[in-house]
């Protein structure tokens, strides 16, 4: 019984510690160098559909927040996130969301339509995260 319990215990700790690797910030500065981009996790649990998606943080130059936007991709999911080389188009793949393109506007995060050129890069920023999927 108490070897069970133990291996109960090894097993959630495992699984624990490495949905922890998630909650890891990332900050990626745009190509223009105007904004950054922070990627957060969402551990309020007040709205059971966004626990655990990201969040994402515009942030100017010296890092002060400008605006988030929730997003519905799950950290639960493979997902990446990076700018186009141009325009300061930001990119999120999400395998559970799909992938999604956004534009700055007034320092603010705006969701544009998602093109054929983005998906493929969302597809590149994956294979890019992830290596070996």
């Amino acid at each position: 019984m108490i070897k069970k319990n133990i291996i109960i215990y090894l097993i959630l700790l495992l699984f624990i510690g490495c949905g922890a690797n998630k909650l890891v910030n990332e900050i990626i500065p745009s190509p223009s160098k105007k904004y950054k981009i922070q990627s957060t996790v969402n551990t309020d649990k007040t709205d059971r559909t966004k626990y655990l998606c990201i969040k994402l943080h515009l942030l100017d130059t010296k890092g002060k927040e400008l605006f988030q936007l929730q997003t519905s991709a799950s950290t639960t999911m493979k997902w990446a996130l990076g700018w186009m080389e141009k325009d300061d188009i930001l990119i999120l793949y999400s395998s559970d969301i799909g992938t999604n393109a956004y534009t700055i506007e007034n320092s603010m995060i705006k969701r544009v339509n998602t093109t054929e050129e983005f998906i493929t890069y969302g597809n590149y920023l994956k294979k890019k995260k992830y290596k070996k999927s």
